[in-house]
């Protein structure tokens, strides 16, 4: 099962939309350990796609990474 939304044209997908449970899968910790850390401020909050459906841009999520990679 996929796990993104992208458009798909011949260019480099201009926004990927990552859902929780691939922020889940990539980080190995739990949805309560994933809302604790954005609601101390050390996870980027995500953005509201629908009523119960959240999603972090690609971009977003990357730079967060790359942010700890240096911790």
């Amino acid at each position: 099962m996929q796990h993104t939304v992208t458009q798909h044209t011949n260019e480099t997908p201009k926004r990927v939309i990552l859902n929780q449970a691939t922020i889940l899968a990539s980080l190995g910790i739990s949805k309560t350990t994933l809302w604790r850390m954005i609601g101390r401020g050390d996870f980027p909050k995500p953005i509201k796609l629908g009523e119960r459906l959240n999603g972090w841009r690609v971009e977003t999520f990357e730079q967060w990474l790359e942010s700890k990679a240096g911790v």
